[in-house]
């Protein structure tokens, strides 16, 4: 009785050793992720699925946790960013068995097709006029504090009638703008034809 006793006690543990080596042996842990793009162009309203990759590609646990640096400006939910508004943004995807193991794309989000863009007062900050966009200069609008200016080829810029809109670039700061016979850049008034001052 007490040798059958034995071999049961003998045989539990070799069954649990057995069972905890499988564990482990199916526990494959991730050494490294990253995502399918670094940077990327978005547009207001638009999204952009985000991709990630992740090394061993039999890792046991493969789930991600997403986060945004600026959510007023992009936004991300399981690895689909949306653009909410004008500006930059870091997506940050990490790995939930292992939260040093992360990856991040630097997101711009730029104008909607068609999107009117009213301008005003200084522009302080390196900036881009994007040519799917519209741009309303409304009074005087400066370029200052060594700020660079750069106009995409084919962009249209209007003065808003009685604001005396212009663009000004103070001294340090520059503009960045070469139309081509094609694609032009246009500064006219807001006015329709016919009715803008001579």
């Amino acid at each position: 009785m007490k040798n059958s006793v034995k071999i049961l006690s003998v045989l539990t543990i070799v069954v649990a050793m057995a069972a905890f080596a499988t564990s482990c042996e199916e526990d494959v842990m991730v050494i490294s992720i990253a995502l399918d793009k670094v940077t990327a162009d978005v547009q207001v309203g638009a999204t952009l699925d985000l991709n990630v990759i992740v090394t061993p590609a039999d890792a046991t646990n493969q789930e991600i946790k997403w986060s945004t640096s600026n959510a007023a400006v992009a936004t991300v939910t399981d690895g689909t960013v949306t653009g909410v508004a004008l500006g930059t943004a870091t997506i940050t995807a990490k790995a939930k068995s292992d939260t040093t193991k992360t990856s991040t794309c630097s997101v711009t989000i730029i104008p909607s097709n068609g999107q009117t863009i009213t301008v005003t007062g200084e522009i302080t900050t390196n900036t881009t006029w994007y040519s799917n966009a519209k741009y309303l200069l409304n009074g005087f609008v400066y370029v200052v504090n060594n700020a660079t200016l750069t106009i995409q080829p084919g962009t249209i810029i209007k003065g808003v009638y009685g604001s005396k809109g212009a663009l000004i670039v103070e001294r340090g700061a520059t503009i960045n703008a070469a139309g081509t016979a094609t694609q032009p850049i246009v500064f006219t008034s807001d006015r329709p034809v016919g009715q803008r001052a001579a």
